[in-house]
């Protein structure tokens, strides 16, 4: 009894939580609305069309088997850039391709399939989960900035920025026995592995929109804590990349 008195304790200041931000909502629902609203557009506008086919295609690389065999080709270089075995070559450059989604997607499913050890999981994750380039170029720079320009400009610093500290992990010592063996690529039928992928990658894509909404909801209560127009814009940010991107763009400047 006396540990359950202890758990439910340290439980108090998350129901204190959950109970004000209860009342807040039921108190100014219209902001709770408008936020909601908000990123649901983010969603329609920028979010689906550039990420929606790259989940479906990364999911679709991983049940057909074409992710083994593109292992294959980036075998050496994968291993001599990032000190990583070759099937974790496909996820790395889907990340790049394809975005932060589709990279971290691809990442824990070789994990699942023993492509790759945990260890190898957790480096990927510091540096495959990219924007790629459809969201940024076309998302953030011609939609949100007006300038594809400006979008080539940010996706070059983010992947040059990844590259660099994808360079760096390769220092970091791999544990004894966490090399794993690479099954055999092979490839599934087209009637399985294409409507499987679909599934997979429409379940990625509204859980993406999900976390989209609900921190576009938590956004518009940012203003209720009277900070510098700089700071809730960072605050913004900071919560969601996607919502953030559309509250910064025209108001920061490109640095």
């Amino acid at each position: 009894m006396r540990e359950y008195f202890k758990k439910a304790l340290r439980r108090l200041p998350l129901l204190f939580a959950a109970l004000c931000a209860a009342a807040l909502i039921v108190a100014l629902p219209s902001v709770s609305a408008a936020g909601v609203k908000k990123g649901l557009l983010v969603c329609a506008s920028s979010a689906v069309p550039s990420l929606y086919p790259f989940c479906v295609l990364s999911a679709f690389f991983v049940r057909s088997g074409l992710c083994g065999y593109l292992g294959k080709l980036l075998e050496k270089p994968v291993r001599i850039l990032f000190n990583l075995p070759g099937s974790a070559g496909a996820a790395a450059c889907m990340s790049f391709v394809a975005g932060y989604p589709v990279g971290a997607g691809m990442t824990a499913a070789l994990f699942e399939q023993g492509r790759i050890s945990q260890a190898d999981a957790q480096r990927m994750t510091l540096f495959c989960v990219n924007a790629g380039p459809a969201f940024v170029i076309g998302g953030v720079g011609a939609g949100m900035l007006g300038s594809a320009r400006a979008g080539v400009v940010i996706f070059s610093s983010l992947t040059l920025a990844s590259l660099t500290l994808g360079l760096l992990t390769r220092f970091i010592p791999r544990e004894s026995g966490t090399e794993c063996s690479v099954p055999a690529a092979d490839f599934s039928p087209l009637s399985r592995a294409l409507p499987e992928a679909v599934t997979e990658g429409t379940k990625n894509m509204i859980s993406i929109c999900a976390w989209i909404v609900i921190f576009s909801c938590v956004s518009g209560y940012i203003p209720l804590l009277r900070l510098p127009d700089w700071a809730g814009l960072l605050l913004s940010c900071t919560l969601e990349v996607t919502g953030g991107c559309a509250s910064a763009a025209g108001i920061f400047n490109l640095p």
